[in-house]
């Protein structure tokens, strides 16, 4: 039996898909034009109907059909001339509306202008004033209804597609916190996708103003002061902090109070990542320290201070603290040729040596035992060690606490940095 002959196409696979598009772009253009063709039809139509209590004399219904082609076409012109069939339905919003608006402006002009200028020998092209207006009304907002319709399917498949391929596990109950602008584009793009876990279950805002709106089908309940209530009452099992420019301190708050709560605590992206097409508002993300500084991280001349810092003797003062343990961390990635570690406290200095020496085994590291303001021990130092770099991290930082104690915040923050700096 011979083999069955099969007939393959001369077109690639991507020209093939190509093509498909092209087609389908096509369809949809003439879809576009048919239905709006109808819309103007029947709105032209029931605007004669009105104008004579849906009862058109003869005469009349002989010029409403002249008068038909001229007014679907002046208004087709518009559309055209404005860019509105440059819009793509799905996702047409407030800004296209206007374009709409100006469109029927300029379509509803001329056809005034025929009824005022024309003649009575040209009457069949006049349109009575009160079928032009309601025309325009009927016609242009029938077009919108048209465009807003189209949207609303093309949105609600999108989401069934969506959470088809996205699974049915369970979803995070959120709040967010705040509802201004990046709050709403965010609940927005949540309720447009079907594929995401998350859950809204209601905005928080201090806005008073704001209090018990519906914002996209979600509810304002509360302010911030009533987080930990309802994210007992509504089992909430995240907020996110929906502010494009946050401060810093009651995101920190938002943060303590979460944690109380139980709370997982996100933010939204950055919008600059956001309009640059990098990530999507709705991909929430960790609070990072950037979020609670109120000021964009401090990027280090890494190539500069591998200059000042490599193969030379270094020594941190007040090595124990949190701050001169961390500078001790940053500059052993450096590598110097000495790291020396000059501290008071001697479980302190311990702790920080024994973490240094792990981290960079084949560092030399000196651990020093004494206090800034010993300026015999100093000299001590700088005679055996003769370090080429100090940065000078010793003091009582503590403001509240050394309030009790002034005079040994003088000697150790004051007089102990002039000893240092002899």
């Amino acid at each position: 039996m011979a083999s069955p002959v099969v007939k393959r196409s001369s077109e690639s696979p991507g020209l093939g898909r190509t093509l498909g598009w092209v087609r389908a772009g096509l369809l949809t253009r003439r879809v576009q034009f048919a239905l709006d063709l109808a819309v103007l039809v029947a709105a032209f139509a029931l605007s004669y109907l009105l104008r004579f209590d849906f009862e058109i004399p003869a005469p009349y219904r002989e010029r409403a059909l002249i008068q038909l082609p001229v007014a679907v076409m002046v208004q087709f012109v518009s559309l055209t001339l404005t860019g509105v069939y440059t819009f793509v339905w799905r996702y047409i919003g407030l800004r296209e509306l206007g374009t709409f608006g100006r469109a029927a402006l300029i379509s509803a002009l001329p056809l005034l202008l025929l009824r005022i200028g024309l003649p009575q020998s040209f009457e069949a092209w006049r349109i009575p004033l009160s079928v032009v207006i309601v025309d325009t009304v009927l016609g242009f907002g029938g077009l919108v209804a048209l465009r807003v319709f189209r949207r609303t399917l093309y949105e609600r498949f999108e989401r069934r597609g969506r959470a088809r391929l996205g699974g049915t596990g369970r979803r995070k109950r959120t709040l967010l916190i705040g509802a201004g602008q990046a709050g709403i584009l965010a609940v927005r793009e949540i309720h447009g996708r079907g594929d995401t876990d998350i859950d809204v279950v209601g905005f928080l805002d201090d806005d008073p103003l704001k209090q018990g709106m519906v914002i996209h089908g979600v509810r304002v309940l509360g302010t911030t002061h009533d987080l930990a209530r309802l994210a007992r009452e509504l089992e909430a099992d995240q907020a996110v902090v929906t502010v494009a420019e946050a401060d810093p301190r009651t995101v920190q708050e938002i943060v303590e109070v979460c944690q109380r709560a139980r709370l997982e605590v996100r933010t939204i992206p950055g919008l600059y990542e956001v309009l640059q097409g990098k990530v999507s508002i709705s991909r929430f993300r960790e609070i990072r320290m950037a979020d609670l500084l109120g000021r964009p991280p401090v990027r280090l001349d890494e190539e500069a201070l591998e200059r000042f810092l490599t193969d030379r003797r270094v020594m941190v003062t007040g090595a124990g603290g949190s701050i001169g343990a961390e500078l001790a961390r940053q500059i052993a990635r450096f590598r110097p040729a000495h790291l020396l570690l000059y501290e008071r406290a001697e479980f302190a200095l311990f702790d920080v040596d024994r973490a240094l020496r792990a981290l960079w085994p084949e560092l030399s590291i000196v651990p020093l035992v004494g206090d800034v303001g010993d300026e015999e021990r100093l000299r001590e130092v700088f005679e055996q060690g003769v370090p080429d770099v100090v940065f000078h991290a010793a003091a009582h930082k503590h403001v509240p606490l050394m309030e009790s104690s002034p005079g040994e915040a003088v000697r150790n923050n004051t007089l102990g940095t002039e000893v240092i700096g002899r």
